[in-house]
């Protein structure tokens, strides 16, 4: 799970790997937060603002976080 709370551009995404050997880039298992949070029963970023942390956690977009 990472956080980016440093303006402009608020950021987060999640990660679910199998606990296996595999070749694909760790984009491959990129994943909402909200999924991980489903997937553990955890909730991660419960100090953020409801409206940012629903934001926040509702889309994993590789794009955003550079090469």
């Amino acid at each position: 799970m990472i956080l980016d709370y440093q303006e402009p551009e608020l950021k987060a995404i999640g990660f679910i790997l199998p606990n296996k050997k595999s070749s694909l880039p760790l984009s491959a298992y990129a994943v909402p937060v909200d999924r991980v949070e489903d997937v553990t029963g955890l909730d991660f970023f419960y100090l953020l603002e409801d409206g940012q942390e629903e934001g926040l956690e509702a889309e994993a977009i590789i794009g955003v976080w550079g090469n």
